[in-house]
């Protein structure tokens, strides 16, 4: 998946958001669906890859994709 320029390209966790940082990315993936940005049932990328391009733990990701469903 193409971070550059897919539909989770402009990820990212607000700072000083007291939110958990898994809440922050399934709001921001239920954003991007909304917006038209992300298909619904779009393939998502790996929860590695995500979690590499995030800069978090693999757990904030698969937390984040398990709610989304």
């Amino acid at each position: 998946m193409d971070f550059e320029t897919g539909p989770v390209a402009d990820l990212t966790f607000a700072p000083g958001d007291p939110r958990p940082r898994h809440e922050q990315l399934e709001q921001a993936l239920r954003a991007a669906v909304r917006s038209g940005r992300l298909a619904a049932g779009a393939e998502l990328p790996s929860s590695r890859e995500l979690a590499a391009r995030l800069g978090v733990s693999r757990g904030v990701v698969t937390a984040a994709y398990t709610q989304r469903s």
